[in-house]
């Protein structure tokens, strides 16, 4: 075989280190990105969580008190999330308040009575990390809290 001087192209060697540099870019950066959709779902469930104040807030302007899926006992607890949705009326009246919940986002409202209620909502699905962050909120503090809490694999 013949060689001339004029021949173009990549060695092996040169070939071998532009993967193994790519593949070291791509160790980095994954990791990476789970990181960012982890921040991503948690976004929703906050923006859940305060969707979910603002239809309960509405809905007492219009109606005197918060909405209850039982209204004789006074107090009521309901989930929302897109394998249950919601038993009883609550979520359709929630949604003439432009509530809508995010897909994988749990949303759910306990001791409620006509005056006060407490919300948690909660991204559904595990972190790189194995932890689920939880925003809560207590209508009768107004404000939103955020915990931590441990998943078990």
């Amino acid at each position: 075989m013949k060689h001339t001087k004029n021949e173009k192209g990549f060695t092996l060697v040169e070939l071998m280190i532009v993967i193994a540099i790519i593949g070291i870019l791509a160790a980095i950066a994954i990791p990476q990105m789970s990181a960012y959709r982890d921040r991503a779902y948690n976004t929703a469930a906050l923006s859940d969580c305060r969707n979910l104040i603002t239809a309960m807030e509405a809905y007492h302007i219009d109606y005197g008190q918060y909405p209850m899926d039982n209204e004789q006992s006074g107090t009521t607890t309901w989930v929302l999330n897109e394998e249950t949705g919601l038993d009883g009326n609550i979520l359709p009246e929630l949604e003439r308040y432009g509530f809508k919940l995010s897909d994988g986002v749990t949303a759910e409202s306990i001791n409620v009575d006509y005056n006060t209620y407490v919300i948690n909502s909660m991204y559904n699905y595990k972190t790189a990390e194995n932890r689920r962050v939880d925003y809560s909120y207590d209508s009768t503090y107004g404000e939103i809290v955020t915990g931590i809490s441990e998943v078990t694999p």
